[in-house]
């Protein structure tokens, strides 16, 4: 199925490693892992959403790379791109404004920290935006924020019925259960 995952506190390990807040970790659909976390974990996770040819892992500490300046307010590290998505992350400076933004691709935002405005509704740090592929988007962030985005075709092998069931929680020795 595949995954990728933020970790957003914390630290979620399996047999390849231990991986602390800010780490972005990606396993092809073909992967398999033994997920735990000994002092508990926070992840923001996509499962069974990459294309099933997709053969790369990533492993990256967000914290120690280099971010690319776009302009005053807004810089960016690239994490994944390939013909079907670009997924990087975002900070956005205090008093940001990007308007009328228009994708051909499906638009994602997942707010790490911060909050942001969508098409004039708030939202919070933790908050999950899908907007279809050819919408206007009007975002803004007037105290700032860093955000997960990932403009793409939108893979889905299977539905989740609620935003909450894209999170995984571990603690323990125990392996980690969705929730």
């Amino acid at each position: 199925r595949g995954e990728e995952y933020l970790v957003l506190d914390g630290t979620f390990s399996d047999q390849k490693g231990h991986f602390s807040k800010g780490w972005y970790v990606r396993n092809p659909p073909a992967s398999r892992h033994k997920p735990f976390s000994v002092g508990g974990t926070e992840i923001f996770v996509k499962l069974a959403q990459l294309p099933f040819d997709e053969t790369a892992f990533v492993e990256m500490d967000t914290n120690a790379a280099t971010w690319s300046e776009i302009d005053s307010k807004e810089s960016m590290l690239e994490l994944y791109n390939s013909p079907y998505e670009q997924t990087s992350l975002h900070r956005y400076g205090a008093g940001f404004r990007a308007e009328d933004l228009r994708f051909t691709d499906v638009f994602e935002v997942f707010v790490v920290d911060g909050a942001i405005t969508v098409n004039g509704v708030d939202y919070p740090d933790h908050s999950w935006i899908r907007i279809a592929a050819g919408e206007a988007i009007n975002l803004h962030s007037s105290l700032g924020a860093t955000v997960y985005r990932k403009i793409g075709k939108g893979f889905v092998h299977f539905k989740f019925t609620h935003l909450h069931r894209s999170f995984q929680t571990c603690s323990g020795t125990q392996p980690c259960a969705h929730i």
